[in-house]
């Protein structure tokens, strides 16, 4: 138990900077929606999301990650994104 408490503040503190940056992707989506909605760019991307997801499924293996679990978490992060635009 000596050590559990620390590992859960630090679990604590991971969820927040997980939070933090969650948020600055949130904001800077929105900076894309709007430049696409004023310009009559469509919302989705496939080409673009397809980059991401190479981009993410690599990452995760570098780092460790379970990769279904990165992919299925960025799948909801986008579809999020894509919703919040509409």
């Amino acid at each position: 138990m000596e050590g559990m408490v620390e590992w859960r503040e630090e679990i604590d503190e991971i969820n927040s900077e997980i939070m933090e940056l969650l948020s600055r992707r949130t904001e800077v989506v929105k900076k894309v929606g709007e430049y696409k909605k004023e310009r009559g760019i469509p919302i989705t991307d496939i080409k673009r999301e397809g980059v991401v997801f190479e981009r993410i499924e690599r990452l995760a293996e570098e780092k460790g990650v379970n990769k279904e679990l990165a992919k299925e978490l960025f799948e909801k992060i986008i579809k999020q994104a894509k919703k919040d635009e509409e």
